[in-house]
């Protein structure tokens, strides 16, 4: 930052000046110039170098200093920040370093079954809300982490035991897998408080081991995986360490995909399909099918059948516009308390799993509801 600063000399000729007339107000006007003027002057004394006085890695976003009557500097106060670029930086390193200390994928899970190769499976996982804690009195239904992880494993134990043999899957999580993405829960953007469950180094450690229970129970079936985690409006921030971790577990196995983008729009292409995936916390459907095309030119040019699919509000609500069926998902989880006060109900708990034919489209699915997992 460029700033103004006198001379020494001029420094003192500047209190010459107010010892002379007896006051800064005096000083200055003598001297033709506003009061304001003269403090500031007399502010960039140049024995001062305040920001010798600021640690490193952070920057003055403010200072204030008083002026004595005889023209010395007075108290000083200075507000600092931290500089963000460095806690970028710091961040990516952290980011770096985690992923390189964690256990890669070394397991040999045998593909029991051969799929079609014109065929594949999206499971739909959306606003899971891993870490919220509901109680059936205030809520309808009872949600916590034991009954959130349990109920995971039985979908996907159910959903692949019930869907067509096909050659590749795709773990959809569209979002709001976490019910909150830091040691405070609440939400990022509004900062609503949040009914948590748990302390959050447990929530990373549950959400870390339901995402790979998920993929090696695919894996028996399924000769690809394609792994989607992305982010929400609760868990923005974490999805992307639950990203980079399952990456890093199966950097070294070649039939498990996992995608690292980082915007909020994702896509699948095969033969002539592709799948658009986004939470719902930035488009709504209706405004979304545009922004797909805008982001996947390429993709979306080269198919002729396209599908896109959200959540975020936790209902079901299916359109049909120009290019694509738009389709937002309702949830296995339960509400919240804030959801039910608010009348945000959904009458149906329930995802499905749909397959898809490279050739023609969607062949067929199945839903899966809450009321059937818990009779399991």
């Amino acid at each position: 930052m460029l700033c103004y600063r006198p001379t020494e000399e001029h420094v003192l000729t500047l209190r010459d000046q107010i010892k002379e007339h007896g006051s800064i107000r005096k000083a200055a006007h003598a001297l033709g110039i506003p009061r304001s003027t003269l403090q500031y002057r007399l502010k960039r004394e140049p024995e001062q170098d305040i920001a010798s006085l600021v640690p490193n890695d952070f920057g003055i976003e403010r200072s204030t200093i008083t002026v004595e009557p005889d023209g010395t500097l007075g108290r000083q106060w200075l507000k600092t920040k931290y500089d963000p670029q460095v806690m970028r930086d710091r961040l990516e390193d952290i980011r770096q370093e985690f992923c390189s200390t964690l256990p890669r994928f070394d397991l040999d899970i045998p593909l029991r079954t051969s799929g079609d190769e014109n065929l594949f499976t999206m499971f739909v996982i959306t606003d899971y809300h891993l870490g919220m804690l509901s109680w059936a009195e205030e809520t309808g239904a009872n949600w916590s982490m034991d009954i959130a992880e349990q109920l995971f494993i039985k979908y996907f134990k159910y959903a692949i035991q019930n869907t067509p043999a096909a050659k590749v899957a795709i773990l959809g999580n569209i979002g709001d897998f976490l019910h909150f993405s830091g040691m405070k829960a609440i939400t990022n953007h509004s900062g609503h408080v949040l009914d948590a469950d748990t302390r959050y180094a447990r929530l990373v450690r549950v959400a870390i081991k339901m995402s790979r229970i998920a993929v090696a129970m695919l894996l028996e079936k399924y000769e690809e995986v394609h792994v989607f985690h992305m982010e929400g409006n609760h868990d923005d921030d974490a999805s992307i360490w639950l990203r980079e971790s399952v990456w890093s577990h199966y950097e070294n196995e070649p039939r498990v995909i996992v995608s690292r983008r980082v915007d909020p729009y994702h896509c699948f292409e095969r033969g002539d399909v592709t799948i658009f995936m986004h939470h719902g916390h930035l488009r709504r459907s209706r405004d979304l099918e545009t922004v797909l095309i805008a982001k996947f030119r390429e993709q979306f040019g080269r198919t002729r059948k396209s599908y896109a699919h959200t959540g975020h509000f936790h209902n079901k609500e299916v359109i049909s516009v120009n290019n694509m069926r738009i389709e937002q998902h309702p949830t296995l989880a339960a509400a919240d308390s804030y959801a039910t006060r608010g009348g945000w109900m959904s009458n149906m708990r329930e995802s499905p799993v749909i397959t898809y034919d490279q050739r023609y489209g969607e062949i067929g699915r199945i839903v899966v509801p809450v009321e059937l997992l818990e009779s399991i």
